[in-house]
């Protein structure tokens, strides 16, 4: 069965993405601090896992579904934009308890989590929805678009933070998530905001283009 555009590019993306988490240059830097001032290494490497973790633990929860799906711009830009609000303290708290027992640990994790995933994605049904953080009600083809957002973001601040290069990744997925960012500037700001940020630079006063 041919997967969902979106699935097979999250699972092509977490291939993509494991030499990184699992390189010699992580393990040798897991202490240290990263390019994110906020972040060790090992707690951008534990944050950046979590991305795809969530994936299963949403879908394992029960949770009731209050409300219609809302769409990953709306997720994003209900997040609040202060690094230090207690819900970015929290979600960075949780990135270093999944990195606390080490890095060879966080691999071995990411390698099991994939291997179900693969399984799991071709069987959830095409309308599946799912509960995710603060309650956000979302389809589930939706909420990897806001994992993989996630993935892109991170694994470029993790390969800057010990100096590799430029990770490959999937075309479909830099597409999926540049159309994400586009979609949370303009609801964030406007489209005349987003257009005069894209042709007059002078007008763009919210800078509407920046997006985290």
């Amino acid at each position: 069965m041919k997967l969902h555009r979106n699935r097979q590019t999250f699972l092509d993306t977490l291939a993509a993405v494991r030499p990184l988490v699992a390189s010699q240059n992580v393990a040798e830097r897991w202490n240290e601090p990263s390019v994110l001032s906020e972040f060790s290494v090992r707690g951008l490497t534990g944050h950046l896992a979590r991305a795809a973790f969530t994936v299963e633990l949403y879908l394992d929860a029960e949770s009731t579904i209050l409300g219609d799906p809302i769409s990953p711009a709306e997720y994003f830009a209900n997040y609040p934009a202060d690094i230090d609000a207690p819900l970015n303290v929290a979600v960075r708290a949780r990135g270093e308890e999944l990195a606390s027992q080490g890095h060879e640990h966080v691999v071995g994790l990411f390698d099991e989590l994939a291997a179900r995933l693969r399984d799991r994605l071709q069987r959830e049904p095409s309308d599946r929805i799912v509960v995710g953080a603060r309650g956000a009600v979302m389809r589930l083809d939706e909420y990897l678009v806001t994992r993989l957002v996630e993935l892109v973001v991170h694994a470029d601040d993790l390969a800057l933070s010990v100096e590799l290069g430029v990770t490959e990744l999937p075309r479909e997925a830099l597409d999926i998530v540049i159309g994400c960012m586009l979609d949370i500037a303009r609801y964030r700001h406007g489209d005349l905001a987003v257009i005069r940020a894209f042709s007059r630079r002078e007008r763009d006063v919210v800078a509407a283009l920046r997006v985290f």
